[in-house]
């Protein structure tokens, strides 16, 4: 029998979970981005502006949501380096009621993860999931991020700082938080777009980074659930069709890629490479607990070197 993670046949939601607008400090204004998204395919704009949280339920209909979030800052209190110097913590607040935009308090002066955690705390009690955005662009290691507590998610992607010209690999935290946290943590990817430029420019910050989730219905809650569920995945690019576990194997098909891995919490992984020249759709692994650990996560990556993955499945679900 078929025990399926990820369904082609069940629908799927494709959303930007961090758009900035002109509400902050972005250039365009909600109606304009939709607009503009829904065009390019989208169903979903969770609009995370900077310290700006405001319900833009007026903008839905039966083929969009707008989900309720915000972006918050705090940096280090350096007085000898300037702003680009100093790490920080940037947070994305998504609100698990769509009605509910009172921001969270928050002292911009403390930067210490005893603090953020007192933060995310007070989140997590107000209603909200919390993500930390682009460790990388914030000058951040996983030393910052090892004693957090109550996370939704980390960005493991950001098309905006890459087209701005920030190294933004976060994986090496990611993988260590995945590896050594009891808390599910998922990987988020987003456009963080604030739309400096033209859509027709190539210095354009949008439709570069999105989460296809597999909600029932196109519904504030059940969109919220899926994402809480993990019953999704996020993309840079290629497409992940099917992932279903069957008879002690794991099978993955998917848009035409360079490669299938199927990573575990260690330094292993289990990985289908196309021959030169060619690319695959499919591969099919073994479900190995001893070998696969207590997690496993699949990556597709596609000749460009964009990437699909699936958020971690504990290895009791493929069994």
């Amino acid at each position: 029998m078929k025990k399926f993670l990820i369904s082609s046949e069940d629908k799927g939601f494709k959303a930007n979970l961090n758009c900035h607008t002109n509400l902050s400090d972005g250039h365009l204004s909600p109606a304009e981005l939709k607009k503009a998204y829904t065009e390019k395919g989208y169903n979903i704009i969770a609009f995370s502006d900077i310290d700006y949280l405001y319900n833009h339920s007026d903008l839905d209909d039966d083929n969009f949501l707008a989900i309720t979030a915000y972006e918050t800052e705090i940096y280090e209190n350096r007085d000898n380096l300037p702003l680009d110097f100093l790490k920080c913590y940037s947070l994305t607040l998504y609100a698990k009621d769509e009605n509910n935009i009172k921001v969270v308090e928050l002292n911009k002066q403390e930067y210490s993860q005893e603090y953020i955690n007192a933060f995310i705390k007070r989140a997590n009690n107000s209603g909200f999931l919390v993500c930390v955005n682009h460790p990388a662009k914030s000058l951040q290691n996983y030393a910052d991020y090892d004693k957090l507590e109550g996370l939704f998610a980390l960005e493991i992607a950001d098309y905006n700082s890459y087209i701005e010209g920030h190294i933004e690999d976060p994986s090496h935290v990611y993988d260590r938080i995945i590896r050594y946290k009891n808390e599910r943590v998922l990987p988020l990817v987003f456009d963080s777009n604030k739309n400096e430029y033209d859509f027709t420019d190539a210095r354009c910050d949008s439709f570069g980074a999105w989460t296809i989730i597999k909600a029932d219905k196109l519904e504030y809650n059940s969109v919220i659930n899926a994402l809480q569920n993990g019953d999704f995945y996020v993309s840079t690019g290629p497409e992940i069709k099917d992932v279903y576990c069957e008879n002690g194997k794991i099978h993955i098909t998917c848009s035409p890629v360079r490669s299938i891995r199927l990573m575990s919490i260690g330094r292993d992984a289990l990985i289908e490479t196309a021959p030169k020249g060619e690319l695959i759709s499919e591969a099919v692994f073994d479900i190995d607990p001893v070998f696969l650990g207590k997690a496993v996560r699949i990556d597709v990556r596609d000749d460009n070197g964009n990437f699909a993955e699936t958020p971690p499945y504990n290895t009791d679900e493929l069994i």
